[in-house]
């Protein structure tokens, strides 16, 4: 094609001819020509770039007319024809565009630019032909910087005053106001040079690459309002240009203070004046000869005046007399100044004359050896500045008076130790006097060191309180001083001797309230601050104290009740005191006497807390209203005895309803489903129902959707029959799922079974939560339609423990059948009569023929009757029918059905009934729950010693925590003998240790292994573990059976004693599903091996919530233990100090750690981690986490199985 067709613009219509030549393979050849046309399309212009060079000062330059950057292929577009856009970066300058013509602007954008810096500005380009095809390109400015001249800007300027110490103007602030647009450049700072002409400054330091200083106390002439002008000239530069500038530094002056030089008298001080003795009214004068003496004082503002005063600040006597009025006036006036006006004085330097002068006479209302010390303040103000300054100076003068001499005199009395206080005072005062009549005295003080009664003094009148002394004939010599003091101080001392004759006392409770009332099963205490004292000081070493009660029942108890955290516990027959033992008791249960034995050290402070600690609770729900006799008989040291005795009665709460877990009721039902609606919610219901008077073919009762509210039930006949069955009366009932004691004491217990077996196949075999004393009364109901079929329940082979259970369809289906799984309900009662209702069965009695079947008793009207077939004697499928059911009786047979053949003879069965009053109604019981732990508190040292539990456990798992009390340091609870009812304990010391501990305060809990509910949702898990792993060979993963919805609170004891090396446990890696445990012996051991040991576990929810009605926490410190100790507070409020256990729960150091405990009380208790020293004696240990438990009371607490 010709290459000069690109020329064509759009749609030109070019025509051109190609020649083509065609030769076939015998070189035979044709020619024809072909005709093309050919039409244009657009191109597109084709636009250069280009780079150009402006200064940063220059103005509007033209840069380019763009017709001569741009072609474009198509001849019709010629430059001319083609349009131009430009853009330029903001900031960058301005571009102007006339027609083609292109200039740029600088606009003094660049200024910044040194000399020989450059920018570069990128300006856009478009080029478009008429078709608006375009191409772009970009022009490109060079920016040239040129040099600015440097700026000086406005002098600076500079105020402080004469107390700024150095003055300092730095270079920065010499140039802060010089400025260059070459932000590149250096400004410098030349010829600084001082120009005012003022002072000479020795300070003043002037340096062109520093700046300016001085001292501005070479000012502290210049009074306040004065000032001097410092002025300093000097030129700023950038290198191609400078310029002139200055700094004034204005320095203010202020008010300085007068100052005191020297100020004296021509005596010592402070000086010291004497009364003439046996004078009075004397006009001698004092001091006899004259005194004078001078104040000199300067001020450095020398233009200042000044004023010159003196007063007196404080007149004090020794004798703590005040003083007042004209006596003191003349003292007061005694020193005077002789000028008190000064004008300035270009030295600063001023003295001025003081006197000093008075008589006698102004001295004669001082008593004899008292000295009044007054001081007297000269004051120097300058008449500058508001305020004006002072400065002040003190000078003493004693005035000694003088006196005649106080004269007292012994006294001896007689008392007896039971007199009341008396009044010794005129009795003391009768023989005391002083020469000067004009003095008054009183009795000020006494001194009862070694003294036996009571002393009191108040007021200046005395009173003495024999003390005990003694039994019948005995005396006591008492004595104690007194001290008279005059109006002027004068003293003087007596002796007061007082001889006491004794008599017997007998010891004395006190604090017993007149009359106890308690509450049934809640413990009080005897009275308020129950106290035993013996006033002939014999003291309780050896004595007694018994707490009996005459019309005492079995149910009643006396002990002494202590908590955790007391200094005093009660444990195991001994008493201890801080960890000492002080006495021993017995007894206490079953309304026998509690007998207290006091050791042969006990103190009062131990006898009163032991006394205090005594309480009495009764344990019946319906203790007898009759007023027993508290009494206490109180043996002393001596063998003295006393009675006390109060009136004590235990009131009978009267106990609420519990709520209903039962109901019943009847309706009419046929074939379809109908619903019922119970009264109240269920948590877990298990549903029953008997057909009343069926008849016709056989029927049963089929339920489906059980829940909280309610459920559905309908009639069903066998496949083989017709199915069409008449509505019949139907008997229902819901039980709450669990095991219950009902209001009256009835024993019951609901649950459900999953099931697929039929009678054919065998039985279910079910076991109850725990044995009734008797086979009890059971029933069963199918729960669910999961197999459309025909079906009923069928029990038989029951016992006081179980029964068993399987499911039963018509004949022709069971004799091969299958069932798809059920879930079939059961019901087992306590046999016998309730608060109405009542419970039975009979022996094998009914069988296919019509049987009455008793009830044993009779009701008011026809009850609600529920029956069931109780075993299955028969080998054909059967169901009990129940009708004529009235106050006494109903009648019962077993019905076959004929599906397989016509034959319904069946064997006598037993059948179980229920039978409740009236047509419908409720019965309430509460959960009959398991004890699951007990809890209690007693004292440990390192001898071995077994603690008796009050409830005998299957699997029981011992937790311990001791509290440090006289003997703190690394030391750990050790088991064995861990029996259903009992277990040994003990405390074992690291081995280098002397392996004899004192005494500990020791919480424990006894656990029942297993998953259980504590009543309020709180989870509690219990389990063990055998095993030999210390922490340095591996932890031990425990899985709980079902996860906790939250990382509980873990905690671990080593629970035998097969290995003698000191052992404990530590635990890690805590989650909702499990935790790790491992041993740990002491530190010098533990890199060894351990023999293995059983390793008992328990986790429970973290939280707080209420066992048995006691509060309780639980929880997890993260990182808050070491080796210090720290004080822990429990969220919860406790009235007293709560059982506490608590472990460490975390593995952040593998050096061995034992976690101590001390400071229980209600708010909190004190941990730390006692690392032992076998390996080294470094005991720092870094934090790690610990779990604690707290439980407001001891006791034995019950629980639920968890699920």
């Amino acid at each position: 094609m010709p290459s000069d067709l690109d020329a064509l613009d759009l749609n030109d219509v070019q025509p051109i001819t190609i020649t083509v030549s065609v030769t076939d393979d015998e070189n035979a050849t044709t020619t024809f020509d072909v005709e093309l046309q050919v039409t244009g399309t657009n191109d597109a212009p084709m636009l250069d770039d280009a780079a150009y060079t402006v200064s940063e000062d220059a103005g509007a330059s033209v840069l380019v007319d763009l017709q001569t950057l741009v072609s474009d292929v198509d001849a019709d577009d010629l430059p001319s024809t083609i349009d131009f856009d430009v853009t330029t970066p903001a900031g960058t300058g301005v571009t102007t565009l006339v027609g083609s013509t292109l200039s740029y602007n600088p606009m003094g954008q660049f200024e910044y630019l040194a000399d020989g810096e450059t920018a570069e500005v990128t300006i856009e380009v478009l080029a478009t032909d008429t078709q608006n095809a375009s191409d772009p390109a970009t022009i490109t400015v060079t920016i040239e910087g040129e040099n600015d001249a440097v700026q000086a800007g406005a002098a600076v300027t500079v105020t402080t005053d004469e107390d700024a110490g150095t003055v300092a103007v730095a270079l920065s602030e010499l140039l802060s106001n010089a400025s260059d647009v070459d932000t590149s450049d250096t400004i410098t700072l030349s010829g600084l040079t001082r120009t005012d002409g003022g002072r000479t400054l020795t300070s003043l330091v002037v340096n062109d690459a520093t700046g300016i200083s001085f001292d501005a106390n070479e000012f502290n002439d210049l009074a306040e309002g004065e000032s001097e002008v410092l002025t300093f000239t000097y030129a700023v530069s950038d290198g191609p240009t400078s310029a002139a500038t200055s700094v004034s530094i204005t320095v203010e002056g202020r008010n300085d203070a007068p100052v005191i030089s020297a100020a004296f008298l021509t005596a010592a001080q402070p000086a010291t004046v004497n009364e003439a003795a046996g004078q009075s009214g004397s006009s001698d004068p004092q001091p006899s000869s004259a005194a004078f003496g001078l104040l000199t004082f300067s001020d450095a503002d020398l233009t200042d005046g000044a004023t010159v005063s003196v007063s007196a600040l404080s007149a004090v006597s020794n004798r703590g007399i005040i003083h007042t009025g004209a006596n003191l006036a003349a003292l007061q006036s005694a020193l005077a100044v002789l000028t008190t006006s000064f004008p300035g004085a270009a030295t600063g330097n001023q003295t001025t004359q003081l006197t000093f002068g008075l008589q006698d006479m102004d001295l004669d209302f001082l008593d004899g050896g008292e000295t009044l010390s007054v001081t007297y303040e000269l004051a120097v103000t300058d008449d500058s500045g508001t305020p004006s300054a002072t400065d002040t100076t003190t000078l003493v003068v004693d005035f000694v008076g003088a006196d005649d001499p106080l004269i007292t005199g012994d006294d001896s009395i007689t008392a007896h130790e039971d007199d009341a206080a008396i009044d010794l005072t005129a009795t003391l005062l009768a023989n005391d006097s002083d020469l000067d009549a004009i003095d008054e005295f009183q009795i000020v003080s006494i001194d009862t060191t070694g003294t036996v009664g009571d002393v009191t003094l108040s007021g200046g009148s005395v009173t003495y309180k024999p003390t005990d002394a003694g039994r019948d004939g005995d005396t006591v010599t008492d004595t104690f001083t007194y001290t008279v003091r005059t109006l002027d101080g004068e003293e003087s001392t007596a002796t007061v001797t007082v001889e006491v004759s004794g008599e017997t006392d007998l010891p004395v409770v006190t604090g017993i309230s007149p009359f106890l009332l308690a509450e049934e099963n809640t413990a009080r205490t005897l009275g308020e601050n129950v106290t035993l004292t013996d006033a002939d000081g014999a003291g309780f070493g050896g004595g007694s104290a018994v707490f009996s009660l005459a019309g005492a029942t079995a149910d009643d108890r006396l002990f002494i009740k202590t908590d955790p955290g007391n200094i005093l516990q009660a444990a195991s027959g001994n008493i201890f005191y801080d960890g000492q033992i002080v006495g021993s008791y017995t007894g206490g249960e079953s309304g026998a006497a509690l007998n207290v034995a006091f050791g042969a050290g006990i103190t009062d402070t131990m006898v009163n807390a032991i006394m205090s600690a005594v309480q009495f609770v009764n344990t019946s729900d319906t203790p007898p209203a009759e007023t027993r006799t508290l009494s206490i008989t109180a043996t002393d040291a001596s063998g003295d005895t006393s009675v006390t005795t109060t009136g004590l009665n235990v009131l009978d709460e009267p106990n609420a309803p519990s709520p209903a877990i039962l109901q019943y009721g009847s309706m009419s039902v046929g074939t379809s489903f109908v619903s019922v609606t119970f009264d109240k919610s269920y948590v877990d219901p298990v549903v029953f129902a008997t057909i009343i008077g069926a008849t016709g073919d056989p029927v049963t009762v089929r339920v489906r959707n059980v829940d909280a509210n309610g459920f559905e039930m309908r009639l069903q006949e066998p496949n083989h029959s017709d199915k069409v069955h008449n509505p019949e009366i139907v008997n229902w009932m819901v039980v709450e799922k669990g095991r219950w004691t009902l209001d009256d004491g009835t024993v019951i217990e609901a649950g459900t079974v999953d099931t697929g077996k039929m009678t054919n196949q065998g039985f279910e075999s079910i076991a109850f939560g725990d044995d009734f004393g008797t086979t009890p009364t059971i029933i069963s109901q199918t729960q669910t339609v999961n197999g459309a079929d025909f079906v009923y329940s069928r029990q038989d082979d029951p016992t006081s423990g179980g029964f068993s259970l399987s499911l039963e369809e018509e004949e022709i289906n069971n004799i091969n059948g299958y069932h798809k799984p059920e879930t079939v309900g059961w019901l087992a009662v306590e046999s016998g009569q309730g608060d109405g209702f009542i419970a039975g069965a009979t022996g094998d009695a009914v069988g296919h023929n019509s049987v009455d079947v008793g009830f044993g008793t009779t009701f008011d009207a026809a009850p609600t009757v529920f029956a069931v077939l109780g075993n299955r004697n028969g080998g054909n499928p059967a169901e009990l029918n129940v009708a004529a059911v009235d106050e006494d009786s109903f009648v019962a047979f077993a019905q076959e059905d004929q599906t397989f053949d016509a034959e319904v003879v069946h064997n006598k069965e037993r059948v179980d009934f229920l039978a409740f009053e009236g047509t419908s109604g409720s019965l309430g019981g509460t959960a009959q729950q398991t004890v699951i732990a007990e809890f209690g508190t007693t004292m440990v040292n390192s001898t071995p010693m077994t603690i008796e539990l009050d409830h005998d456990f299957i699997n029981p798992v011992v937790f311990v925590l001791g509290l440090e009390n006289s003997e703190p340091g690394a030391a750990v609870a050790r088991i064995r003998h861990l029996d259903s009812d009992s277990f040994t304990i003990w405390l074992q010391e690291p081995s280098n240790e002397d392996g004899v501990h004192g005494y500990e305060t020791l919480t424990y809990a006894v656990m029942e292994a297993g998953s259980w509910d504590l009543g309020d949702g709180t989870k509690l898990e219990v389990g063990k573990l055998n095993s030999k792993l210390l922490t340095h060979e591996g932890f031990n993963d425990v899985t709980f059976d079902s996860a906790f919805a939250e990382g509980p609170a873990v905690f671990s004891q080593v629970q035998s004693y097969f290995g003698p090396d000191l052992v404990s446990t530590r635990q890690t890696s805590v989650s909702n599903t499990g935790f790790s445990v491992a041993m740990e012996e002491e530190e010098a051991l533990n890199g060894g091996t351990h023999t293995f040991e059983d390793i008992g576990w328990f986790a429970i929810d973290s939280g707080a919530g209420q066992w048995n009605g006691q509060t309780f926490e639980a929880g997890t410190l993260e990182d808050a233990l070491s080796s210090d100790t720290d004080t822990f507070l429990f969220n919860e409020t406790f009235d007293a100090s709560p059982l506490v256990l608590a472990q460490l729960a975390s593995f952040n150091d593998s050096e061995t750690a034992i976690l101590r405990a001390s400071g229980l009380n209600a708010n909190g208790i004190d941990l730390r981690i006692a690392e032992d020293t076998t390996l080294d004696v470094e005991t720092t240990h870094p934090d790690e986490d610990v779990n604690f438990f707290a439980l407001a009371q001891a006791g034995l607490y019950t629980g639920t199985e968890w699920g």
